[in-house]
């Protein structure tokens, strides 16, 4: 018999459709924080063990990360598989990047492969990977460095766009956060005593905007003062900013 592998796929996904609407709704409403996304992980982990499969947790040392793999019925020898799902949201937007997507994109990919390796009788081994804390330290980076990934041949992602992208481009970013120091007085009494490390967190945010007529089209700056200090009327003896640089090519980073 002539197996479709469209519709193997086809058949996985519209069979878990509406559990995967739901888990996506259910994240979506309960956003949570990098490394504290306690209820999505445990959503996503409950529902692949609901589903039969084994899911490792607490992976590379983080309490939100997990790995669930699948080993086909024709043997493990073959084409090692990976997907990545993320789920962490960003502070006062909840998931303005739509990570509750990508969530339930990874578990699809996840139940449509392992269904077409067991069917089809191609062997290998297929992994889903829950990725905590992308808006923050990037999981994936601190699971790369326990060498989680390192017995995959091939690594996927989904991730949402306004429209159709037939293909996109990622770009190579810097997340830096610098401290200014200078000396606090009472910003009435005796400014002149005092220098004003918030004035130089604020020198330096326009100087940034100032810079963007002269960056490429692909580049981009972005940041916030985290720290601009603690009372008006006292001349700030620290602050701080956190800013993120991107550029198309890792070359043009620097």
């Amino acid at each position: 018999m002539i197996i479709s592998v469209d519709d193997v796929v086809a058949g996985a996904i519209d069979e878990a459709s509406a559990d995967l609407r739901k888990l996506s709704m259910a994240i979506h409403d309960n956003p949570e924080l990098a490394l504290k996304e306690d209820k999505a992980c445990h959503l996503l982990v409950h529902y692949l063990e609901s589903r039969g499969y084994t899911v490792q947790r607490n992976v590379a040392g983080l309490s939100t990360a997990f790995a669930s793999t699948h080993v086909s019925s024709a043997g493990a020898h073959g084409l090692h598989i990976g997907f990545c799902s993320e789920y962490d949201a960003l502070p006062g937007i909840g998931h303005g990047c739509g990570h509750n997507l990508i969530a339930i994109s990874g578990v699809a990919m996840f139940l449509a492969t392992t269904r077409v390796m067991d069917r089809c009788r191609i062997p290998g081994t297929v992994k889903l990977y829950g990725t905590p804390a992308e808006e923050a330290i990037g999981g994936k980076i601190t699971m790369l460095d326990h060498g989680v990934f390192d017995d995959r041949d091939l690594l996927m992602m989904l991730h949402p766009t306004a429209g159709y992208s037939g293909a996109w481009h990622s770009q190579c970013c810097l997340s830096m956060r610098i401290e200014y120091f200078g000396k606090a007085s009472h910003a009435a009494m005796a400014p002149w005593d005092g220098i004003n490390a918030g004035t130089a967190a604020n020198i330096a945010m326009l100087s940034m905007g100032a810079l963007r007529e002269q960056l490429k089209p692909d580049w981009r700056t972005h940041g916030i003062i985290t720290n601009g200090g603690e009372a008006a009327n006292v001349i700030p003896e620290y602050s701080s900013i956190e800013y993120t640089i991107r550029t198309a090519w890792a070359s043009e980073l620097q």
